[in-house]
């Protein structure tokens, strides 16, 4: 839910053109915690 917030906060604040930099910061964390938490371990 953090993500969440975290992205649409920055939408508000930076408006849809401006949030790349935030986007691909969650990207990065969500993409770090699937690798620490697979849900397929077989694939």
């Amino acid at each position: 839910a953090d993500w969440i917030t975290e992205v649409v906060d920055g939408l508000a604040q930076n408006g849809e053109d401006g949030n790349a930099s935030v986007e691909q910061n969650v990207k990065t964390q969500v993409e770090a915690m699937c690798q620490q938490f697979p849900m397929y371990q077989n694939i």
